[in-house]
Formats: C-alpha cells, structure tokens, sequence
C-alpha cells in the first residue's frame, strides 16, 4: 500500500509540471527548480514534507516546523489514497509553484 501511495503522490505532483524525484538514504525528494516537497516510506503509511512561506492547516498535517528565511516544514501522513484531498493537493500545489523558483528568488 505505501508503494501505491508513494506512486499517488508523484503522479499528482506531475500534474503541475516538471517534477524530479530523488532517492536520499532517509527519504525522496521532490525537486522542480529547487526541493519543495519529499516523502519518506515508512511499513504502514508514507510520511510526506511540504515547504511553504507560510504556516497552512490540514487535518493531516501533524507538525509545522519554521526554518530559515521563515519557510515552514508541514510534515503529513498519507495512509489511504483519499488522504490525498483537494486541500491538500492544493497545499502541494502552491510548493510547487515556490519550488518551481530559483533560490535566489525564494
């Protein structure tokens, strides 16, 4: 099931554009111009890491971390397909949008 979720999760980030994935020891990364989103598998449900510019709300969003140049980690629990809603798709979205940024823009 994580497999399927993780395969879920890149093919809705593809929607949005160009996305690249890589494999890092503790995790998958997704990258448009820079990172803004990364999942890490777990036995039972795929953990996921969004950045934002800002602090965003979701039922599955279960800790917000701020960062340097107050971006925000959102980390989220995918255990089911329908997890992945409208809101939070939209969420990944406008990551999306923020990675799809050269760094120095951000």
């Amino acid at each position: 099931m994580v497999r399927e979720l993780y395969d879920l999760l890149f093919v809705t980030l593809n929607e949005f554009g160009p996305v690249t994935a890589y494999a890092l020891k503790t995790r998958i990364v997704f990258q448009a111009e820079t990172q803004f989103a990364a999942a890490i598998p777990r036995k039972h449900w795929l953990e996921g890491y969004l950045w934002l510019r800002r602090r965003a709300a979701h039922p599955l969003i279960r800790r917000v971390e701020m960062h340097v140049f107050r971006d925000y980690g959102h980390i989220f629990r995918l255990v089911r397909p329908a997890d992945l809603d409208d809101d939070l798709v939209a969420l990944l979205h406008e990551g999306y949008m923020l990675g799809c940024q050269p760094l120095a823009g951000r």
